[in-house]
């Protein structure tokens, strides 16, 4: 277990709390704001947002790699 708590802001972007999530393989994200959580992203909140995506969306995420 960790002593420290990784967080994420609320103004951070969908992007960077995909990227810290599948860097520190977490399930899931505290969010916090002025030292108080005030929600928490997972794993499933992600998949929801790309699930959600239009279909030029989807084809532009595509088109990245």
């Amino acid at each position: 277990m960790q002593s420290t708590v990784t967080v994420i802001s609320p103004h951070a972007t969908v992007q960077d709390a995909a990227r810290m999530l599948r860097q520190a393989k977490f399930g899931c994200l505290p969010v916090v704001e002025n030292d108080k959580l005030i929600g928490i992203i997972t794993e499933h909140d992600l998949l929801g947002i790309v699930e959600n995506l239009s279909d030029e969306e989807a084809g532009a995420l595509h088109r990245r790699d």
